[in-house]
């Protein structure tokens, strides 16, 4: 396991007979314990007429199970020992995590662990959940951020599971021929699988105890050797690619989003190929694409290679914060962000010594960061294992293998104008279409072909522009020197008159 040089935990990674993937870490240092189950399933495996059912599962695994019954009981138990309780539902991943004082720390994971093998999911709870949810739903109906996912939800290829309603509300969930709570099991069943799992447990308890720990409480966990069914649509067709989203805003906001579409991307991961990409077209030094934008008045911020993502895409964008003026000269900006594309495709000489410095900012944050709060940095452990290697479950995130001038030309070719989408949210929108399920007016225009084609055609960049220059004081290693013998108290160096 590849840890930081720092870190005096002690890990060990294992996998259940039923293909539960553990990572067990003792932490000696601790006064609490935590654990975190990340499941390989998300709103993308709703049914198309229950959408919002995994976001409802969720809730419901916190009101009781087999052998402990009492709806709530779970939490309840942890914050009476000083801990904490949550669990979130994502696109294609649900997770679940605690902590709490290391003194009941075995107690709680004995009913955590009943989550996954008996939940009640009693049909007498369903109601007040599902109310709970339509509170959820209707808590954010005013959100931008919601407001503006489900604009893209419904200008995506609608195929794919995607363009899915995630949060579900008393529509979507409501009883029809019997209680919504036997789809719920039957969703228990499909998807809540060993072999989807991973687990992570961190306490100051030997190794070996965590491992008679897991065995006793994860084993009746039901597994089989499958994998899960790929997701056979494309997120965007061609006919969803070239096009203006225009999208209002519930509060004031003036953004230009310039957005290419990807394919899935975890195989770049040891090299970072795609998080260097957006270093050099994030940077804000002089000459940078950010700089220019910034000198002609038309943006205030500028972020780069954000964007949703999952098991088949990876939307890689690259975010503006307009400015009045910017908004009006929005296609000269999109002009420049080709410009600056094309400067890395004509110096790729000197990307790899760019690449190097970043590999050693990531090696040196890697190396000297700080402990995160254990529920957090638990719950992180528990996605990056449906992700990484085994090897690579802690260091994933900070690693960067080498340059590979391969994988950063197969990347940049994505950063074409054919390959493009972009979002342009402003106040002033001439609403064509508003979106079902939080009311968002937006309309969507086709990129002339005349434009297209203009912005096929650069091929040189500004000669204000620059890539990042390489640094020269940035040190290959960073270490401590140990402590030398220790003064017993402090020893006088200067002694003159006025000081004393």
């Amino acid at each position: 396991m590849n840890i930081s040089r720092n870190d005096n935990r002690t890990y060990r990674a294992l996998t259940l007979d039923n293909g539960l993937k553990v990572l067990l870490v003792q932490d000696k240092d601790s006064t609490k314990a935590a654990a975190s189950m990340a499941v390989n399933a998300g709103h993308f495996d709703d049914p198309l007429d229950r959408q919002g059912l995994a976001h409802f599962l969720e809730h419901m695994l916190f009101l009781g199970t087999d052998q402990f019954p009492e709806s709530g009981g779970f939490g309840n138990f942890v914050s009476q020992a000083g801990g904490n309780t949550n669990a979130w539902t994502g696109t294609e991943h649900t997770c679940y995590f605690f902590d709490i004082n290391s003194q009941e720390f075995e107690q709680a994971l004995n009913q955590f662990s009943r989550f996954f093998i008996a939940p009640l999911l009693n049909p007498a709870e369903t109601e007040k959940e599902r109310n709970a949810i339509d509170a959820e739903f209707k808590l954010k109906i005013k959100d931008d951020g919601r407001r503006i996912y489900q604009a893209h939800k419904e200008t995506v290829n609608p195929a794919h599971p995607f363009a899915k309603f995630s949060v579900g509300n008393q529509q979507t969930l409501a009883d029809r021929d019997g209680c919504v709570s036997k789809e719920l099991r039957r969703f228990f069943e499909d998807y809540y699988q060993a072999q989807w799992m991973s687990l992570v447990i961190c306490a100051d308890a030997e190794i070996d105890t965590m491992v008679q720990w897991v065995n006793t409480l994860f084993s009746d966990i039901k597994g089989q050797p499958k994998a899960k069914p790929a997701i056979a649509a494309s997120l965007y067709r061609s006919q969803d690619l070239c096009k203006v989203l225009h999208i209002e805003p519930h509060k004031h906001m003036q953004k230009l989003i310039v957005s290419f579409a990807m394919p899935n991307i975890d195989e770049f991961y040891r090299h970072k190929t795609v998080s260097f990409i957006a270093h050099l077209l994030g940077y804000e030094g002089q000459g940078s694409l950010y700089s220019i934008l910034k000198a002609q008045g038309w943006i205030n911020a500028l972020s780069a290679g954000g964007g949703i993502n999952g098991s088949n895409f990876k939307d890689f964008n690259i975010s503006m914060a307009l400015t009045d003026e910017g908004i009006e000269y929005y296609e000269d900006i999109v002009e420049m962000v080709f410009e600056y594309i094309c400067l890395i495709n004509q110096n790729i000489d000197k990307l790899p010594r760019l690449y190097q410095d970043k590999k050693n900012l990531l090696q040196i944050a890697f190396d000297n960061q700080e402990k995160a709060r254990l529920i957090d940095w638990v719950s992180n452990l528990s996605i990056n294992m449906q992700h990484y290697d085994e090897a690579n479950y802690v260091q994933g995130d900070y690693l960067m293998d080498g340059f590979n001038q391969t994988a950063h030309q197969t990347a940049m070719q994505w950063l074409t104008p054919h390959n493009m989408r972009l979002v342009l949210i402003h106040p002033d929108v001439e609403p064509e279409h508003t979106t079902q399920w939080y009311h968002t007016p937006y309309r969507v225009e086709s990129i002339s072909s005349c434009w297209l084609e203009a912005l096929c055609e650069i091929n040189t960049p500004l000669p204000e522009m620059l890539l990042p220059t390489a640094n020269p004081y940035l040190s290959k290693e960073v270490s401590l020197y140990a402590v030398g013998q220790p003064h017993s108290k402090p020893r006088l160096l200067v002694k003159e008159p006025g000081f004393d």
